[in-house]
């Protein structure tokens, strides 16, 4: 792209860096949003590979409540003690949505 509209190519160490420089800045703000997450007793996710630590217990899950979709492996999460889930509302709001094609009073 950069070739084609101002004749000039960069090399891809030079993209790299670029992405490099991109994730140092933003590490400041990517480490407070982990706290912030790590601290919490309600995480939402969505197929997200963090793992939220309690600062009380060295490698245990923190203790609280779970939203996500019904992805199976929530299952293996919520059954640990001291974590329930709960479902995802607009999951649950497109099962009322597609049921109005059957019954759309009862749906609505």
């Amino acid at each position: 792209m950069f070739k084609r509209d101002f004749g000039w190519h960069a090399s891809q160490s030079t993209f790299c860096d670029w992405v490099n420089y991109c994730c140092v800045l933003l590490e400041p703000l990517y480490n407070a949003l982990k706290q912030k997450i790590i601290f919490s007793d309600y995480i939402q996710t969505d197929e997200s590979s963090i793992k939220v630590l309690d600062k009380d217990k060295i490698r245990s899950t923190h203790q609280g409540y779970l939203q996500c979709d019904g992805y199976k492996v929530y299952d293996k999460l919520g059954a640990q003690e001291n974590i329930t889930l709960i479902g995802c509302l607009i999951h649950a709001r497109r099962k009322f949505f597609d049921a109005q094609e059957n019954d759309s009073q009862r749906a609505r």
